[in-house]
């Protein structure tokens, strides 16, 4: 019941997409929300949370109504509200781009041990979906998993590994192209039960950020 009352009831919340920095005129962002707007199941406003994925917030997601405004800092401890724009909303601004950076060195300074974890994240080996296959990076290799029916024999499956490929000619036909080379003395591929193991070993043991060669900003 009190919960129920709390969420009823509903209180603003401030999120900081900016801290106030000597170098940023000691100007602050702050975006507003309703605290129970995950309790109460509010819908993701997509637009607030792009701007605070803009600041540096990967994964962020904000809900329901959001207002934001900018404050600074005076002389002496006073704070005032300043001017936020219209364009200001507009991803990509220069205040978004400026705040990732000054975001970081803040939490550096501020909650290092915090720092080292995101930091440590953001380190984390490379994976991701394709078309019909996972991948992921596992230092000096790579593993890539086609999905097939589990009634698929070793008979009814072919794949050729070339230096910068993968050529899948059964149970389907589908080549992926890679983000660099690999050496094919160390590939290999095991069967199991509705899926394809493809181990790659890298020609160069360095971090992958894709799988996929990227050609004129697409991946093919």
């Amino acid at each position: 019941p009190v919960l129920r009352k709390l969420v009823t009831q509903g209180r603003a919340e401030s999120f900081r997409l900016a801290v106030p920095t000597e170098s940023n005129g000691r100007e602050a962002v702050y975006a507003y929300l309703d605290e129970a707007s995950e309790l109460k199941s509010l819908a993701v406003n997509d637009r607030a949370s792009a701007i605070a994925e803009a600041c540096g917030f990967a994964g962020c997601r904000l809900r329901g109504d959001i207002y934001i405004g900018r404050l600074r800092w005076l002389p002496g401890g006073l704070v005032e509200n300043i001017d936020f724009r219209l364009a200001d909303v507009a991803v990509g601004s220069f205040w978004m781009t400026r705040a990732v950076t000054e975001n970081l060195q803040h939490q550096s300074a501020t909650q290092p041990e915090e720092h080292a974890k995101a930091q440590a994240a953001e380190e984390k080996a490379a994976s991701g979906t394709g078309d019909g296959y996972t991948w992921k990076d596992e230092g000096e290799e790579l593993e890539v998993v086609f999905q097939i029916p589990p009634s698929t024999g070793k008979k009814d499956v072919k794949i050729e590994f070339r230096r910068q490929e993968i050529r899948m000619l059964k149970p389907e036909v589908k080549t992926l192209k890679l983000y660099k080379a690999v050496d094919i003395d160390g590939c290999s591929l095991t069967l199991g039960s509705g899926q394809i193991v493809v181990t790659l070993e890298k020609c160069a043991a360095e971090p992958w950020p894709q799988l996929l060669k990227e050609v004129e900003g697409l991946y093919l």
